[in-house]
């Protein structure tokens, strides 16, 4: 269920929200647990910053190679011994799977890793300047 903050207060936004704020008494007491809905373009932003960097990258040769780079070297990823070897094997980054405040820290260091690894001398302005660019 959705709601809006208007001023104060959290208003219902959709019939299903409003059936449940409807069947609460006045004064009730209830418990809210607050998460904010993943920002679809801003996800599409990040797979075109992906693609980006596989077409600007010699050894990287498409976006979900990128990807998969990218989470390893943000340490979005599970460490675990085989063979007295440690192997990387990077987390998902879906809709379930991270909150909006959590995909917001991920973006923020995957950028950082673009410029500082993937694209050095690409600082983070040129780099979203260049992402909005092919995507509109």
């Amino acid at each position: 269920m959705y709601f809006r903050k208007q001023l104060r207060a959290l208003v219902p936004h959709g019939s299903k929200a409003e059936e449940v704020m409807a069947s609460l008494k006045p004064n009730e007491l209830v418990r809210v647990k607050i998460t904010r809905p993943r920002n679809a373009g801003q996800h599409r932003l990040y797979w075109e910053m992906c693609r980006l960097v596989s077409l600007n990258h010699e050894e990287l040769k498409d976006a979900e190679m990128v990807h998969q780079t990218i989470k390893i070297l943000v340490g979005h990823c599970d460490v675990i011994k085989v063979a007295d070897q440690l192997i990387k094997i990077p987390r998902s980054i879906s809709f379930s799977a991270m909150t909006q405040d959590e995909f917001d820290r991920f973006l923020t260091a995957a950028k950082d890793a673009v410029c500082e690894h993937l694209l050095p001398g690409v600082d983070d302005a040129m780099l979203m300047e260049e992402i909005l660019r092919i995507a509109t």
